[in-house]
């Protein structure tokens, strides 16, 4: 009687661009069954690993295209962080620049109301200015119409005195 190891011999077989076509060999059941259909593979690229125990593992082959689409996603990956990290940054920007707004908006806001005090402050004290010399100036004109009045009275008394005299004179 043979003597078989119970432990199998590790390895690793890769296959790339590989056909197979596996046809039934068993014979029909019935004469007139039609033959057996035959099952065509394409393998692209495969891996098979055999272990200690002797499991057979099939495994999708890590080829070049897979290299280079892991190269292309950690890209992506690495691409996608840094614009997170820019937006992320950006946004840190805007708003401390919304913040800043804000604060620009309330000292306006304050600026504006004590500006708009001091305006109604200076407009009731020009009011009052405006008053005090519209009433001099009805005070000045009174006065001017005595004074004119005073003046004419005073022609008229002269015209008449000299009149006077003059006829005295002749």
């Amino acid at each position: 009687m043979p003597y078989f190891s119970s432990t199998f011999f590790r390895s690793c077989v890769k296959l790339e661009n590989v056909r197979i076509k596996l046809t039934e060999d068993r014979p029909p059941v019935n004469i007139t069954s039609p033959g057996p259909v035959p099952v065509n593979l394409a393998i692209g690229s495969m891996k098979i690993k055999r272990d200690e125990n002797g499991i057979l593992y099939i495994q999708p082959s890590e080829g070049k295209d897979d290299e280079n689409r892991r190269t292309q996603d950690n890209s992506c990956h690495h691409d996608r962080d840094r614009e997170i990290l820019s937006l992320q940054l950006v946004m840190q920007q805007i708003k401390m620049d919304n913040d800043n707004l804000k604060k620009q908006l309330v000292s306006s806001k304050e600026n504006s109301e004590s500006f708009r005090q001091k305006t109604k402050q200076d407009q009731d004290v020009l009011k009052a200015c405006l008053k005090a010399a519209q009433d001099d100036i009805s005070i000045l004109l009174e006065e001017k119409k005595a004074l004119l009045d005073t003046i004419r009275s005073l022609q008229t008394q002269l015209t008449t005195t000299s009149n006077q005299k003059n006829v005295g004179n002749r």
